[in-house]
């Protein structure tokens, strides 16, 4: 049975973008920013069917998770987008130890279990 173990680090501004990057930096380890809002109906099949499958969360253990919640508009948020081009939900971005995206293992759109198991493959390789 899944049961979800991953904690995320929920943010939705700028601010607390940094400093969530800045831990992960200072803990050398790897970070997945999800681009999440609760009115995003593509994010709902990602949210409830492949983050809590169990070899997802094992894949994600080692991780340092972002959750990036633009449920509640803020007009910071904008900065955000626009610095990492981010057209909007659901939107995932894989970010080195030093806080650098790894720009071609992002995911926009809806995807599968599959997908993002081999995206996080990739992102052991880079180590």
């Amino acid at each position: 049975n899944d049961v979800n173990q991953l904690i995320w680090n929920s943010v939705s501004t700028p601010d607390e973008l940094e400093l969530a990057l800045a831990e992960a930096k200072r803990l050398g380890q790897f970070s997945l920013i999800d681009v999440y809002a609760d009115w995003c109906v593509a994010c709902q099949p990602i949210e409830k069917e492949v983050f809590p499958r169990s070899d997802v969360q094992t894949a994600l253990k080692e991780i340092y998770l972002i959750k990036l919640d633009l449920s509640q508009y803020d007009a910071s948020q904008d900065l955000i987008l626009k610095k990492y081009e981010i057209l909007g939900p659901p939107t995932l971005l894989f970010m080195s130890p030093k806080a650098q995206e790894i720009r071609a293992l992002r995911l926009t759109g809806t995807f599968k279990a599959d997908l993002l198991l081999k995206q996080i493959m990739h992102l052991k390789d880079e180590q």
